[in-house]
């Protein structure tokens, strides 16, 4: 097992030819969600104030400071996510402390999804393709895989980060771990929690998206800290909320392995492993909503969903690992430059392996755990 606990991050570090390619920062033991969200920020600084230099990151910032589109919907996700979820707030508080960044920047990142959104309704512009997700579940067991697409801009500044409790019974969160953009609560992207809970997350760019209600990185937290796929299920199932996403779930413990897709008022549930549904691909686009939400065309997103529509069905880690690395259409390849990390959890004994700027069909992990002895 490949374990790194604590990282203390500074510009001198970012820059070092020997940095990590995928850093673990595990936050001090703690009771309390306002300091694990401190130490977070502490040793995330470097991270999160690069991450704050990149160019996507300033149009935000320009966004939701002079345009009236971006200051309306700021303010009201603002309003409506502090009502509903006082204590991400405070987690939030925490790490813009720890950091030495201002909470209302540490907000905005927070709301990256929905305000990308919004900015690109109003000017039109594509937003790019991110994620791909696989799972399998029948006779060759549970397996979930995960490729994290984003930017080769923000691969400098990525980080999983873990949070730990004093005491279970008196900490006022769930201990839980999970890839993190930068100055975000764990919860989105990749996360799993002491229960046996883990989900990867899917990005979804629809046509129209509200400029207020509840935003998918506090909802996501929110499943985080729930000990089965029923409670991730109904947590997901709120209404109000300003987009959607699509989260692929496993418990481990009921071996359950399922989709779950939200768009505003509405969600679905389609179980892997439910008739002639053993195999579930979903890349950035709503497929079991009804009706389907309208999309703007996504190349990428129907390359690859074409891509793995032809190839034999999944059922071993190994198929899984073949299709995550494919890179047979040179144009729109599933596994790609911007793809920074893999991940491929088995579903019955919750090994967990995590792989880093490395095709995972070539490479050998970079991490390799357990979810449920990883809080041992």
């Amino acid at each position: 097992m490949i374990c790194l606990w604590f990282i203390v991050l500074s510009s001198s570090y970012l820059c070092s030819p020997h940095r990590v390619p995928l850093p673990v920062i595990r936050v001090p033991a703690t009771n309390s969600l306002y300091e694990a969200g401190l130490m977070h920020g502490r040793l995330a600084k470097g991270y999160i104030t690069g991450f704050l230099s990149i160019s996507e990151i300033k149009a935000l910032k320009a966004f939701v400071t002079d345009n009236p589109v971006g200051v309306l919907a700021f303010e009201n996700f603002k309003k409506d996510n502090s009502k509903a979820f006082p204590r991400y707030v405070l987690e939030m508080q925490g790490i813009a402390d720890g950091s030495s960044v201002d909470i209302e920047t540490i907000w905005m990142i927070n709301m990256l999804q929905e305000l990308e959104n919004l900015m690109r309704q109003q000017d039109g512009k594509p937003q790019p393709d991110h994620c791909s997700d696989l799972m399998a579940s029948g006779f060759e067991g549970i397996w979930a895989g995960h490729n994290e697409d984003w930017s080769e801009a923000v691969k400098p500044f990525m980080y999983i980060v873990a949070y730990d409790s004093l005491d279970s019974r008196k900490a006022n969160f769930v201990e839980c771990a999970g890839f993190c953009y930068p100055g975000m609560v764990p919860g989105s992207a990749m996360s799993f929690n002491k229960h046996g809970i883990f989900y990867t997350q899917n990005a979804m760019f629809p046509s129209h998206s509200r400029n207020s209600g509840l935003l998918s990185n506090f909802v996501n937290r929110n499943a985080c800290e729930q000990s089965s796929w029923q409670g991730v299920a109904e947590v997901s199932n709120v209404t109000d909320q300003a987009m959607g996403f699509s989260l692929n779930v496993v418990d481990v413990k009921a071996k359950i392995a399922m989709n779950v897709e939200v768009y505003e008022d509405r969600m679905a549930l389609t179980f892997a492993g439910d008739s002639n549904t053993h195999n579930l691909s979903h890349f950035n686009k709503y497929k079991y909503i009804d009706p389907l939400p309208q999309m703007p065309p996504r190349p990428s997103t129907e390359h690859r969903q074409k891509r793995v529509d032809s190839l034999p069905p999944w059922h071993t880690k190994e198929d899984v690992l073949r299709v995550l690395g494919d890179v047979q259409d040179a144009a729109y390849p599933i596994y790609r430059n911007i793809t920074l990390m893999t991940l491929l959890l088995d579903g019955v004994s919750g090994d967990l392996n995590i792989w880093a700027d490395a095709n995972p069909y070539t490479a050998e992990p970079v991490y390799s755990w357990n979810v449920f002895s990883f809080w041992n």
